[in-house]
């Protein structure tokens, strides 16, 4: 009898606090996020890339690799030129 393995591939991709979004978090230069007062200018939330990681990983899969991407474009749109 054949024993066949099954692979499945989870490509992910969502943004997560790099190095300078956590200094300026730390820091307060970012407003606080209220519901009640929030505007039509709310982009996104952002993920600590450990825990979903970890989450992937509690539902069976191996973690293989990960890298960012568009490192410019993170620049750019925390740093005011």
């Amino acid at each position: 009898m054949n024993s066949y393995k099954i692979r499945c591939y989870l490509f992910l991709t969502f943004a997560f606090m790099s190095l300078l979004r956590k200094i300026k978090t730390y820091l307060g230069l970012y407003p606080l996020f209220e519901e009640k007062n929030k505007d039509d200018n709310f982009y996104e939330f952002i993920l600590d890339k450990n825990k979903v990681k970890n989450e992937v990983c509690s539902y069976g899969f191996n973690f293989i690799s990960c890298y960012p991407f568009d490192a410019v474009k993170g620049i750019k749109d925390e740093i005011i030129f």
